[in-house]
C-alpha cells in the first residue's frame, strides 16, 4: 500500500511538470477569430506537443492537437474547400533547442500561388520564443489578398510587437 502510495504521488509530480507555453497569437483582416499556438513542455524545458486553439471572444471554440513533429511536409492548420491556406512546417526542428518554423500560405486561390513566413523557434534564457532576423515577436496578422473585393488568399504576414 505505501509503495502505491508512492508510485501515485511520483505519477502526479511528473504530469504536474507539463507546462502549456503560448507561442504565437495569430489575427487576420477577414474576422475576429484568433488562433493562438501552444507548445507543451515537460520539466527539462523540452517540447512534448503542440497545439492551436482558436478562439472567438475569448471563448475557445476549437482545439487541434499536432504532436511535436513539425516536419517538411507540414501540418494543415486552415483548409477552406480543396484549398489549404495555411500550412505549418518544419525545419530541423529539435524538442530541445527549437529550429526553422516556416508558414506555408495560400496566396491566390485562383492561381494556386503560395507564400512563405520563415521564423525561428529558439530557446534562449530560459525561454521559448520566436524571432525572425534577430527580432522577437509573440503576435502575428495574416493580411487578406483581395481581388474585386473578394479574398483570394493571404497577401503577406507581418509582426505585431
Amino acid at each position: 500500500m505505501k509503495n502505491l502510495l508512492l508510485i501515485t504521488l511520483l505519477f502526479n509530480s511528473i504530469l504536474s511538470f507539463a507546462t502549456d507555453i503560448e507561442i504565437v497569437k495569430i489575427t487576420n483582416d477577414e474576422d475576429a477569430m484568433v488562433t493562438k499556438f501552444y507548445a507543451t513542455v515537460n520539466e527539462d524545458n523540452e517540447i512534448t506537443n503542440f497545439f492551436g486553439k482558436k478562439f472567438s471572444q475569448k471563448e475557445v471554440v476549437e482545439r487541434t492537437d499536432f504532436g511535436c513533429d513539425i516536419s517538411a511536409d507540414g501540418i494543415v492548420m486552415r483548409e477552406k474547400g480543396e484549398h489549404k491556406i495555411l500550412i505549418l512546417k518544419g525545419d530541423n526542428l529539435h524538442a530541445a533547442y527549437g529550429g526553422t518554423i516556416i508558414i506555408d500560405y495560400l496566396y491566390n486561390g485562383l492561381t494556386g500561388s503560395r507564400g512563405t513566413f520563415e521564423m525561428n523557434l529558439e530557446f534562449v534564457d530560459g525561454a521559448w520564443s520566436l524571432s525572425r532576423f534577430e527580432t522577437k515577436f509573440k503576435h502575428i496578422h495574416l493580411h487578406s489578398n483581395k481581388k474585386f473585393w473578394k479574398t483570394i488568399g493571404i497577401k503577406s504576414v507581418s509582426i505585431i510587437e
